[in-house]
C-alpha cells in the first residue's frame, strides 16, 4: 500500500512542478538548468540538489514521517550546506529547488503545500553563518503591493494573489525577482512580476 501511495505522489509531484515553475522544470527531467547553480533530482525522485559554484549543495526534497497517531504524513525540507534543516510541515506537493545568491547569504524558495498554492520562504545568513527565516512572507509582499493596479477581471488583483502563491524566478544579490500567481478555475493564471530587496535585518521592499 506504501509503494503504490508514494507512486501515485511522484506522479502527483511531476505535474505540479511543470504548472508551478515552467522556466525550470520543463528542461531534463534528472539534471535541470538553474539559475543559482546545477540541479539534480534525488536518488529517490522525490526532491533537488543544488550545487552552487563555490561546490556547497542545498537539498530540497520530500520526505515521509509518521505523525502523532502512527499516520504516514509527507513533509516539504530544505537542508542547508551548514547541517541546518527547514520544514514547512505536511505536504502532498512538489519540492522546488531553492535559489541562493551568489555569496550565500540569502535563499530563496517556492513551496507547494496544495494546489495553486505557493508559499515563500525566505532565509537570510547571519554574522555567525547561521540562516533565520523571514516569517510570513507572503503577508508582507502582499501588503508591498498593495498600491499596484492592474485589471485582471475575474482574477485575484497581485496583491490579493501573492496571498497564496507567490513563485520566486532568481535571486540577484539582495534582490529577488517574485512572480503574484492568480489562478482561476482551470484557465490559464495570471502572473504579475516584481523584485522586493532584502536588508540585513530581515524587512523587505519594492525593489526600484
Amino acid at each position: 500500500m506504501m509503494k503504490h501511495t508514494q507512486t501515485v505522489y511522484k506522479i502527483a509531484l511531476g505535474a505540479l512542478l511543470l504548472l508551478t515553475c515552467p522556466s525550470i522544470h520543463a528542461q531534463a527531467p534528472a539534471t535541470l538548468k538553474h539559475p543559482s547553480g546545477e540541479c539534480v533530482k534525488t536518488d529517490d525522485g522525490m526532491g533537488w540538489v543544488l550545487t552552487v559554484p563555490s561546490g556547497e549543495k542545498y537539498v530540497s526534497k520530500i520526505v515521509e514521517r509518521k505523525d502523532n497517531s502512527g499516520m504516514d504524513t509527507l513533509e516539504d525540507t530544505l537542508t542547508f550546506p551548514n547541517g541546518q534543516k527547514f520544514s514547512s510541515g505536511t505536504t502532498k506537493s512538489a519540492p522546488q529547488a531553492p535559489f541562493v545568491s551568489a555569496d550565500g547569504s540569502l535563499v530563496a524558495i517556492a513551496r507547494v503545500p496544495s494546489t495553486k498554492t505557493l508559499t515563500l520562504h525566505i532565509f537570510s545568513k547571519n554574522a555567525t553563518g547561521q540562516f533565520k527565516e523571514i516569517e510570513d512572507a507572503n503577508k508582507k509582499v502582499s501588503k508591498l503591493l498593495a498600491a499596484v493596479k492592474v485589471k485582471w477581471p475575474n482574477y485575484a488583483p497581485p496583491q490579493v494573489a501573492a496571498l497564496d502563491a507567490l513563485n520566486v524566478l532568481s535571486i540577484s544579490s539582495q534582490t529577488i525577482a517574485l512572480e503574484s500567481v492568480s489562478f482561476l478555475g482551470g484557465k490559464e493564471p495570471k502572473r504579475y512580476p516584481f523584485k522586493v530587496t532584502v536588508a540585513h535585518d530581515g524587512s523587505l521592499s519594492l525593489a526600484k
